[in-house]
């Protein structure tokens, strides 16, 4: 009997391609306040870093519901000159052919054509919301978006039966509209704000795993192996659904060329091949600036090491990192004080940055959440607490 067995890119494709929902792991704690939110009748806000899972989570969501919607990139935001002209592109295939106060009325009632059950709402996505923020930007296209919340309290347009789902990085609401001269309560009471999602649950891991390495691809691989490969992979992904599944393609192929056999050794050999194909950009930020272990740079150093340790929020303070310094490097805290704020500023500056302030306050996150795996995979501690670099 002949197998047929998928190719490793039909298993392992984490963007973009939803035909295969065997393999999609559900996320129930996320999916029942959506579900909750359909019944309030509200706009929806979801959040989590990139690669957590926020577009799978929605587009099956409304799949399996068969809820009407459309999404709006606003990665293509620099392209047109206000949202509402973006909507008249996107949902009437026009632009600049209808008078500015009609197009919400136009817009609105095509995308109704569509929803054939009128039990449910239509949902406009407005995904990559981020870039609303990006530098450059212009600051009206958040009060368009504003307008456009609020549009739906008209009468008239809401008889339309039509939502907003946010989708984006911010990791709230209130972070998202901070510094803006308006009303945050408004804005809240519209939106209800769904967790931000974070990590795959180990038990949620465990079970992609079996579904892709054994289920899909047919390989051998005993209990005792996937738990090896479990707790590898939490160690180096964080569980973030994008890099389980980036991490899986390159260990799948290393299993498929050792003869359709795992061992514990293609761990790292799948760590080296992903981390060459996914991680080389932010390697140049990382070597500007870990420096060559010197009494100057030494707390330096040991501070980058600790940025890969903090929780998966990847949203921290100076006392969160003291408090991590004082873990790892006791001896070091001992001897004298550390001046973290110094430290944050220089790490913080530069044309390469590793940390980003966020909204002047005394919170930080890192510029790009991969710098957290490429420090794990690279830095150690040695003899006398000095961090070297593998």
């Amino acid at each position: 009997m002949v197998i047929d067995r998928p190719q490793i890119e039909d298993v392992f494709v984490p963007r973009g391609d939803f035909s295969d929902q065997n393999i999609y792991i559900p996320r129930k704690k996320y999916d029942d306040v959506l579900a909750s939110c359909m019944k309030t009748k509200t706009n929806i806000f979801i959040s989590g870093e990139s690669g957590s899972g926020k577009t799978w989570l929605y587009e099956i969501f409304f799949a399996t519901r068969k809820i009407n919607f459309i999404v709006i990139n606003l990665a293509e935001i620099i392209m047109y000159d206000s949202l509402f002209c973006m909507l008249e592109k996107k949902i009437l295939g026009s632009s600049g052919k209808i008078v500015k106060n009609e197009i919400l009325d136009v817009c609105y009632s095509k995308l109704n054509e569509k929803n054939h059950t009128q039990r449910n709402p239509s949902f406009i996505v407005f995904d990559n919301l981020e870039h609303l923020e990006s530098i450059g930007i212009d600051p009206r296209y958040k009060n368009e978006l504003i307008l456009l919340i609020h549009s739906l309290d008209n009468r008239e347009l809401s008889a339309y039966n039509i939502r907003y789902l946010l989708v984006g990085i911010p990791s709230s609401l209130k972070e998202f509209f901070s510094g803006m001269s308006i009303l945050f309560e408004p804005i809240a009471n519209r939106i209800r704000e769904v967790p931000t999602l974070d990590g795959f649950e180990v038990s949620e891991l465990n079970e992609f795993l079996r579904k892709t390495l054994v289920e899909k691809l047919f390989f051998h691989i005993s209990n005792s192996s996937l738990k090896e490969i479990s707790e590898y992979i939490q160690k180096v992904t964080d569980l973030i659904p994008l890099r389980v599944q980036q991490f899986l393609f390159y260990l799948a192929h290393e299993i498929m060329n050792n003869c359709k056999k795992y061992e514990k050794e293609l761990l790292y050999e799948s760590s080296k091949k992903w981390i060459y194909a996914h991680y080389s950009e932010v390697e140049i930020v990382f070597d500007e600036h870990f420096l060559t272990p010197t009494s100057r740079v030494k707390k330096t150093n040991q501070v980058i090491f600790l940025l890969g340790k903090i929780d998966t929020s990847n949203i921290f303070t100076n006392q969160d990192l003291i408090g991590l310094y004082r873990k790892y490097f006791p001896t070091t805290f001992k001897k004298g004080t550390i001046n973290m704020s110094m430290i944050f500023s220089g790490l913080s500056k530069g044309n390469k940055p590793i940390l980003k302030k966020i909204n002047n306050r005394d919170k930080f996150r890192l510029v790009d959440s991969r710098l957290k795996i490429l420090i794990n995979s690279r830095l150690f501690i040695g003899e006398k607490e000095v961090i070297y670099k593998k």
